[in-house]
């Protein structure tokens, strides 16, 4: 289970442009290993912007069928796209990190949540991952850095890159621990 904004792409508030779409460094050879390693890849992301009347739900689409194009492009099958278009102050159980779209990716992939990662930039990705029993991995990427001196929620582990991620979850599930 990936985080979207600050984890893969540059985190632009509200993008609603899909040719604005750029890749944090390590994102594709970190993704690269997971994809070719086996590894079943989930986006989960909060995307208030349409809420907030700022992405329109045409773009976002846009957004995610580029998205998915240029990671296809790479080699890389992105196997569902999870995302909460409310607003922060809705209460509802789908933005993280409540569970809803976890929910929701488990029955279109059926995998264990226990035996997942969540890789992200911020506390709520790493509260989502926790609440699902993920093992989690906060990227210093996007907000990763301000994210790392909270002394709030603890990740598992804490990385650079999202290719770093990826060598300690192959090192994990090889046992190389």
């Amino acid at each position: 289970m990936l985080d979207r904004d600050g984890t893969i792409i540059k985190n632009i508030p509200y993008l609603s442009d899909p040719d604005l779409i750029s890749f944090l460094p390590g994102a594709i050879a970190g993704l690269n290993r997971l994809a070719h390693a086996g590894f079943s890849l989930v986006i989960i992301s909060n995307q208030s912007g349409i809420a907030r009347g700022l992405v329109t739900q045409d773009q976002l689409n846009a957004i995610h069928t580029r998205l998915r194009k240029l990671l296809a492009d790479e080699g890389i099958t992105i196997s569902g796209i999870y995302y909460c278009p409310h607003h922060p102050d809705d209460q509802c159980v789908c933005r993280k990190p409540q569970p809803g779209l976890l929910n929701n990716a488990i029955r279109d992939n059926r995998f264990d949540p226990k035996e997942s990662f969540m890789i992200g930039d911020s506390m709520v990705d790493i509260g989502f991952g926790k609440n699902a029993g993920a093992y989690t991995i906060l990227v210093r990427t996007g907000n990763g850095k301000e994210t790392e001196s909270l002394a709030q929620i603890r990740p598992d582990c804490i990385v650079d890159t999202l290719a770093d991620a990826a060598v300690v979850i192959l090192r994990i599930t090889s046992g190389d621990v």
